[in-house]
């Protein structure tokens, strides 16, 4: 049994959400309102590999099957879509409709790979085609 540090101090935060990446071995967790912290795993055991800065509580976050892409569901009216080999953000999914507050889910479609699904604290759950960009 090991403990993973996500915050020195006492400003203590709620991990409110955590993945693992098993092709990378990484452990990918929300350790505060902006920030993401990826941790992998080496001889030793667990190591930090990098942060990931976000504009808002990124509370809700899903990962590629090929574990290249992370995308963040925040406090705001777009998922961000962070590049895992850089740990920077890449591009912006914007909302037709301006959400209310915070994101209480995100989803991806798998077979259609291009459709994601974010449910808003309000009575509306959220479909977005993904376009890829030149």
């Amino acid at each position: 049994v090991m403990s993973l540090e996500t915050e020195s101090g006492s400003n203590n935060y709620y991990i409110n959400s955590l993945l693992y990446l098993p092709k990378r071995k990484w452990i990918v967790a929300q350790i505060s309102a902006n920030q993401i912290k990826v941790w992998e795993k080496g001889q030793e055991g667990f190591v930090v590999r990098g942060i990931i800065k976000t504009e808002g509580h990124a509370n809700y976050v899903w990962i590629d099957e090929k574990e290249e892409t992370l995308v963040c569901a925040c406090d705001k009216p777009f998922l961000d879509v962070y590049d895992l080999g850089s740990l920077l953000r890449k591009d912006k999914i914007q909302f037709t409709q301006t959400p209310l507050k915070n994101s209480n889910g995100l989803v991806y479609i798998q077979p259609l790979e291009k459709i994601a699904i974010s449910a808003w604290n309000s009575p509306h759950l959220y479909i977005l085609k993904c376009e890829q960009r030149d």
